[in-house]
């Protein structure tokens, strides 16, 4: 299974590291192969802090928020993905919470 996974980010830095680190641990401890699309509206700043951990980059400013979110969901559905799983940029998923999710997908 492929599952793109899409969030935005604004600042906070130390916060979507902890993300990060969630989604590495999740994409080590499961057999789903995951795509992470992040939509960010700090230039570089952010581009960096998000592609540095292989993630794919959306620059679009942050307002409208809606707009902001809607970006990487539109950018997933490019891809071949089986299924698309928004998060927070301050989420962190377990890898059971995945489990449950995966079977239910």
């Amino acid at each position: 299974m492929r599952v793109a996974i899409v969030a935005t980010v604004w600042k906070r830095p130390e916060v979507f590291e902890m993300f990060a680190k969630g989604i590495r641990h999740l994409a080590a401890n499961s057999d789903i192969e995951f795509v992470v699309i992040i939509a960010g509206s700090e230039g570089e700043t952010s581009k960096q802090m998000v592609e540095k951990h292989g993630f794919t980059y959306i620059e679009i400013p942050n307002e409208p928020l809606s707009v902001k979110a809607n970006a990487p969901v539109l950018e997933a559905q490019k891809l071949n993905v089986d299924y698309i799983l928004a998060l927070g940029s301050d989420d962190v998923i377990s890898p059971g919470l995945m489990d449950m999710y995966a079977d239910i997908m």
